[in-house]
């Protein structure tokens, strides 16, 4: 869990998945919480009670999709998703949001799959990025530990086009951020105001870069490659300066 009790966590499942989230919730944490949960029939629901209660409370909103209920139309969590796509990318653009999945390989990658989709679609807010773009953000979300799937069983890709994206969209992250990091790029402190929690450093990890922040406006990165150009160019200088040195003997 983020250190921030102001950080919004999305939390995403199906069946036995909702577990390990229980936890979250019976630590009395005040993050406020977003509940995306499927299951087959209201009969099914577990913690029906206490999750009437936290939302009763305004602690938790939760999203319920009943895949095989009487009398009502089958939906999956992905379609939870779909619907409610203003308060996702609400969510995924805030860049202290946590989001949390945990079942089945294929629920991850039709959720994933589904994220991407509504990333690349923007709303009147928030801008149109495309696929390749909303993949790579998702993807900087999974490698700053902003997006975490705990998932179980055999996995079956449905869609093999967005999964060799996907691994390619993370592979590209890695490499960039190594990149950075071998750079040595400063990052500009953040600045906190009265209101910020001591325990805050969920705000901008300081060990991580985030490349979806990554501006000249909080970061030092232009000075900082010409420093380093220039250093490079004094070290070339001294080294061929005792070049010269040892062979004049």
């Amino acid at each position: 869990l983020p250190l921030c009790q102001k950080c919004p966590i999305l939390l995403i499942a199906t069946g036995s998945g909702i577990a390990p989230f229980r936890s979250f919730w019976v630590s009395n944490i005040r993050n406020p919480m977003h509940l995306f949960f499927g299951t087959r029939t209201k009969d099914d629901l577990p913690f029906a009670y206490e999750l009437k209660q936290l939302m009763r409370k305004g602690i938790m909103n939760a999203h319920i999709a009943y895949s095989n209920q009487a009398g009502m139309k089958k939906k999956y969590v992905q379609d939870l998703i779909a619907d409610e796509a203003d308060t996702i990318l609400n969510l995924l653009h805030n860049p202290n949001t946590r989001t949390y999945i945990c079942g089945n390989p294929a629920m991850e990658g039709a959720v994933r799959e589904k994220l991407i989709l509504i990333l690349a679609a923007g709303n009147s807010e928030f801008p149109c990025l495309g696929i390749p773009k909303a993949t790579e953000k998702l993807a900087n979300l999974k490698n700053t530990k902003r997006y975490i799937a705990e998932v179980y069983g055999t996995a079956n890709m449905r869609n093999e086009a967005m999964e060799m994206m996907w691994k390619e969209a993370v592979q590209k992250i890695v490499r960039i951020e190594k990149y950075l990091q071998k750079t040595r790029i400063p990052r500009v402190r953040h600045e906190k105001s009265m209101d910020d929690d001591d325990d805050d450093d969920e705000q901008l990890n300081q060990s991580t870069f985030q490349l979806d922040q990554l501006l000249t406006k909080n970061t030092d990165w232009i000075n900082s490659l010409r420093r380093r150009s220039i250093h490079t160019s004094l070290l070339g200088r001294h080294t061929e300066s005792k070049r010269d040195l040892f062979t004049s003997f």
